[in-house]
């Protein structure tokens, strides 16, 4: 799971030993693992605007320990047109190694500008969400509107009259089952139990230290 701060400030306290306040720009790599525990909360009371993108991952590491990374602005790769988030484009690669073949960029156009997307070859699956402003021309879409596009790895332009910016996501499409629990998805349903089992363990644990009611 990754989550993108756009405004405002925030509080993580996670079961990894990670405890950061974010500010807008900051992002966080959550990598779940087997089973991880975290609460957030906000620092001032203002209107607030985030993103999370939850990503399967594959067996090998959806057993393992919860690790989790935290990337101010000064630490995202970027060019005049966009910031790589996870992955890797015109040779502009993120901080954080993505846990798939995967890329997601916050991508910002000025009024009147255009930009290609052209996916990496073995990328099949394109979506993108816009947050402030309006695409226009020959793909139209406007503040909170999520588009995913047909399969393929075409090159797709976009083009904004009066500016836009948008999250992009392009990925190999998955390989594995997709197993779902209530707040977890697995590649099979002993992976999904033994996760299940790892929450309640350390929801026990945190109850005994007073953490959590």
């Amino acid at each position: 799971m990754r989550f993108k701060l756009i405004s405002s400030y925030f509080y993580f306290d996670e079961r990894t030993g990670n405890k950061v306040s974010f500010r807008a720009g900051d992002i966080e790599y959550l990598q779940a693992g087997s089973g991880a525990w975290h609460k957030g909360m906000l620092l001032k009371d203002q209107p607030t605007l985030g993103f999370q993108l939850w990503i399967s991952l594959p067996p090998e590491l959806e057993t393992a320990d919860a690790k989790s990374v935290y990337v101010t602005p000064d630490e995202i790769f970027r060019n005049e047109r966009f910031k790589i988030l996870l992955g890797e484009h015109e040779r502009i690669k993120s901080k954080i190694d993505p846990p798939n073949d995967m890329n997601y960029l916050d991508v910002n156009l000025g009024p009147e500008e255009k930009w290609t997307y052209t996916p990496p070859e073995s990328h099949d699956i394109l979506w993108l969400v816009v947050y402030e402003g309006k695409l226009s021309g020959a793909l139209i879409a406007s503040v909170g509107e999520l588009i995913v596009f047909e399969e393929g790895n075409q090159p797709v332009e976009f083009s904004s009259e009066h500016g836009a910016s948008f999250l992009l996501g392009s990925a190999k499409k998955f390989e594995h089952d997709l197993v779902f629990g209530r707040g977890s998805i697995h590649t099979s349903e002993s992976n999904l139990q033994a996760s299940q089992m790892k929450i309640n363990k350390i929801y026990g644990e945190l109850v005994q230290k007073g953490t959590l009611n």
